[in-house]
Formats: structure tokens, sequence, C-alpha cells
């Protein structure tokens, strides 16, 4: 009984995810509309949710901007001195490893899917699905969900 009810729960907050409403959720899994308040609200979906659809785009700016204000700080440091004619400025440890950190973030995330990102791309084909057939929705959320988990178990997603 305990695990029927864990298994609810959390097919509730997949489909939360996908942007079902509580009632939409109530009616799916057969449960009070209040009940799935309820969960949601124990297990902060909202907030949840908000952290799971920053989208890729998002993450890169936010790097590219902090990758440009360390090289600004690195460029606004007094001259070390000349090479030939031509002056140049060193990042200290501190600053290189940030830097390199940087970039290789900005690398993975250039390279790599997300699974914010799968998961956003899902959340909008299964809203668009539920218009059609409410049913065939929940069977290709079912079908996707255990795709986004493969993935994730097969590590091909790493962030």
């Amino acid at each position: 009984m305990a695990r029927a009810k864990n298994e609810a729960r959390e097919t509730a907050q997949v489909l939360f995810f996908q942007d079902y409403s509580q009632k939409e959720i109530a009616k799916a899994l057969n449960v009070g509309e209040k009940t799935v308040g309820r969960w949601a609200k124990e297990g902060n979906w909202k907030n949840r949710k908000q952290s799971l659809i920053i989208s890729k785009e998002q993450r890169l700016q936010e790097l590219y901007e902090e990758l440009e204000e360390l090289n600004a700080q690195i460029r606004s440091k007094p001259d070390k001195g000349n090479q030939g004619e031509r002056k140049y400025r060193v990042a200290n440890i501190t600053e290189a490893n940030i830097r390199r950190g940087l970039i290789k973030d900005i690398k993975d995330l250039e390279t790599d899917y997300a699974v914010g990102e799968m998961i956003s791309i899902g959340i909008d084909f299964t809203n668009f699905l539920k218009k059609l057939d409410f049913d065939l929705a929940g069977k290709v959320k079912e079908a996707y969900d255990g795709f986004i988990n493969q993935q994730i178990t097969n590590k091909k997603w790493q962030k």
C-alpha cells in the first residue's frame, strides 16, 4: 500500500514538472486535489521545477559573463613587465584555476545535452500532446521518463 502511494506521489511530481495542473494530476491518478497540493507543498515541487527548466543558453550566458568579468579583472592589473615592446598581465594561480574551470564548464555545456534541457523539451511535447489526447500523453510521458532515467543511468548526460 505504501509503495503504491509513493509511486503515485512520484508520478504526480513528474506530471507537475510537465505542466499538468493539480486537477489533471488528481484525475489521472484518482486522488484528491488536496492530496496533490499537499504533496507539491511538502516536496517543494514549484522551486524544484524552476531549477530544472533553466535553459542551457541561460547557463552558458552566465558562464560567459563570469569569464568576461574575470578577464576584465586580469586586464585591469598593473603591467608585469615587457616582452619586447609588448606589455602583459598575468593571472594569479587562483584566477587561472577559476578561468580553467569556467572554460571547461562552457565546453561541457556546449557539447553535452543537459538533463534540464531534455526535460524541458519533454514538457513542451507532452503539453502539446495532452491537448490532443490526454491518455496518450500519459503513456508518452511514461516512456519519456524511462528514456531520461536510462540516459542518466548510462551517464550520457553529466549536467
